[in-house]
């Protein structure tokens, strides 16, 4: 079962991946508007350790963002 977590306009979802593609980075997060197309320049998504780690990375983004 995947658990999902809303975050400031972010999902946090735990995706478990196989072992060893893992590498400990189970935590998917993306933003509601997100668009994913190679040619969107959009880096509103990634992967990280723990839902706290998450949380951190996208409190990070939303800074790099309100400083360009």
């Amino acid at each position: 079962m995947r658990e999902r977590n809303s975050y400031r306009g972010y999902w946090v979802s735990y995706n478990p991946k196989p072992v060893p593609a893992s590498c400990g980075v189970d935590w998917d997060w993306h933003h509601d508007d997100y668009d994913g197309a190679p040619d969107s320049n959009d880096r509103r998504a990634g992967c990280s350790a723990s839902l706290e780690a998450a949380k951190a990375d996208i409190d990070e983004m939303i800074e790099e963002m309100a400083d360009v």
